[in-house]
């Protein structure tokens, strides 16, 4: 059985340009990804894929596999599973495809392995990270200036701690059986089994605030070891 491990980073990047090429705790957020799959021993080739030369150069660094990305795979409406599809279709020969996200960088091997291990028992697998607060919290704003919840405000006046946990996708990793995918199915859908990880490795890096956290929480483990 063949498992790749798979790292989307395009170059280009509206909210936080060069993001992926971006420092956290002295390695790169490329790096950093390809050194998470790269210490998990069911992993057997880790690759890049990106548009951009210096993160291919970067992958090369880390010791991963780099994969020159197609212009019609770069651009702002290509999707993550577009991608997935395209590399597996090149592919024949992988069996269980990981996709680890740059954008966070504080995941940990045993993530990787816990969604690896999921695969036994579902055809997909994806972390999530529980919210602070329930959804029914969440608030428009009218045409008045007056607040208006998404629901009733019945929902928004409960106690968080009667509220039912709900958890969001953090984006750290997701794994599937290969056959799974090349069948039509999607990394996250009504199949896909939930991996919880803790709010601490989370962190999904958008803009220069969320770059600030990981690099601020990336210090405090280091600290601590």
């Amino acid at each position: 059985m063949t498992t790749l491990a798979l790292v989307p980073a395009r170059g280009g990047s509206k909210g936080l340009p060069g993001k992926n090429l971006a420092l956290v705790g002295g390695r790169t957020l490329v790096a950093r990804a390809v050194e998470a799959a790269l210490a998990v021993a069911r992993i057997d080739e880790v690759a890049v894929s990106s548009d951009d030369a210096a993160i291919l150069a970067e992958a090369r660094r880390a010791g991963a596999t780099p994969l020159h990305r197609p212009a019609a795979l770069a651009g702002d409406e290509a999707t993550t599973i577009d991608l997935v599809r395209a590399v597996l279709a090149e592919r024949d020969d992988v069996d269980v495809l990981v996709v680890l996200q740059p954008t966070s960088p504080l995941r940990e091997p045993v993530d990787v392995e816990r969604c690896l291990d999921a695969l036994t028992q579902a055809p997909a697998a994806a972390t999530v990270c529980a919210l602070n607060h329930p959804p029914s919290w969440l608030l428009r704003i009218d045409e008045r200036g007056a607040l208006e919840p998404l629901g009733g405000w019945d929902d928004v006046v409960r106690r968080r701690q009667d509220a039912a946990p709900v958890y969001a996708l953090n984006g750290a990793v997701y794994a599937a059986r290969a056959a799974h995918l090349r069948a039509g199915g999607e990394l996250v859908g009504p199949l896909t089994a939930a991996v919880v990880m803790p709010p601490e490795r989370s962190v999904d890096v958008d803009d220069a605030l969320d770059l600030q956290l990981a690099r601020v929480l990336a210090g405090a483990v280091t600290a601590g070891a």
